[in-house]
């Protein structure tokens, strides 16, 4: 064990203060490390050699975390796929999503290239590009044709369904006869006032406004209307239509119909009309048997049916 000397000319520390020389009389020597070459020239004068060593590794680990490259927050970088995601999709969207087939369903007498052309539907549209709506405005330039609803087939097909209007009565305004369809669309009008169709003749509309082929028949009361399409939806649906040959609306609350063969058939108001309807069928079919061919039949109670003859 080193001892300390005493003397003017060697102290703990001299005159320059140098931390070399603190060697010779520390009972308990440091070791020495050399300071940071970066901080040779800025380092105080008055620091051990520990105090060096501290302000070196300190300046090191500040220097390794500078050089080191800061890593994208993860937040954008999903934000950045994303991004990159939807441009993919617009791209494709807008280059490989164009219309190839179209199929019409429901035409007749129509040809399908006809209807398609006429609703716009071409080949090289933007997929699901026209709407329902533009759809419909474009058939109703032919109103013989009307639009039922549309089903696309991801990624270039489209199904346009719809119903060609034909004439399924006639009445008479004015000295015009006119024909309409089961939804009251007036189809034709002529001068000639017998019908070669065998259409049935609707009677009893309350004073008809402007009367124009291609659109609807209004009348003052709507509820003839609404009774009308009802009877006209189960005629075509029992497949009676053919069996009728009048069809009587001016009191709502008391409808009539009457059978080729003479029968008038009350109905009373427009409630129940399937079975109204149904009722009738049978009951008719029941009295041909018999040879009636006149008298009133009263299906206004379906399932209690009353047959008035004529007297």
């Amino acid at each position: 064990m080193r001892k300390k000397t005493q003397g003017n000319g060697r102290q703990q520390r001299n005159l320059y203060g140098h931390a070399n020389e603190l060697e010779m009389f520390d009972e308990y020597p440091r070791p020495y490390h050399e300071p940071n070459e970066m901080n040779d020239n800025t380092a105080p004068d008055n620091h051990h050699g520990s105090d060096y060593y501290d302000v070196g590794l300190q300046n090191q680990q500040e220097q390794t975390h500078n050089t080191r490259k800061p890593r994208p927050p993860v937040m954008f970088r999903l934000l950045f796929l994303l991004f990159i995601i939807i441009v993919a999709f617009i791209v494709f969207q807008g280059n490989a999503l164009r219309l190839k087939t179209v199929y019409i369903v429901g035409t007749h007498t129509k040809t399908p290239q006809y209807v398609a052309e006429l609703s716009g539907l071409a080949r090289g549209l933007r997929y699901r590009s026209v709407s329902d709506a533009e759809i419909t405005r474009n058939l109703r330039k032919d109103h013989t044709i009307e639009f039922l609803y549309t089903q696309w087939v991801f990624p270039d097909t489209i199904y346009l369904y719809v119903k060609e209007r034909t004439p399924a009565s006639s009445f008479t305004w004015l000295g015009i006869r006119y024909t309409m369809d089961d939804q009251g669309m007036v189809m034709t009008e002529s001068i000639q006032l017998t019908s070669s169709e065998g259409l049935p003749t609707v009677s009893g509309f309350m004073q008809p406004g402007s009367i124009q082929v291609g659109q609807m028949l209004e009348v003052r009361n709507s509820s003839q209307m609404d009774a009308y399409r009802v009877i006209m939806e189960e005629l075509q649906l029992q497949a009676y239509i053919s069996q009728v040959s009048d069809i009587k609306l001016s009191d709502p609350n008391d409808l009539s119909i009457v059978s080729i063969d003479g029968i008038t058939v009350r109905l009373g108001d427009a409630s129940y009309m399937r079975a109204k309807i149904g009722a009738a069928r049978t009951d008719i079919a029941y009295l041909r048997q018999l040879g009636k061919t006149n008298g009133i039949l009263d299906v206004s109670i379906p399932e209690d049916a009353k047959y008035t003859p004529d007297r």
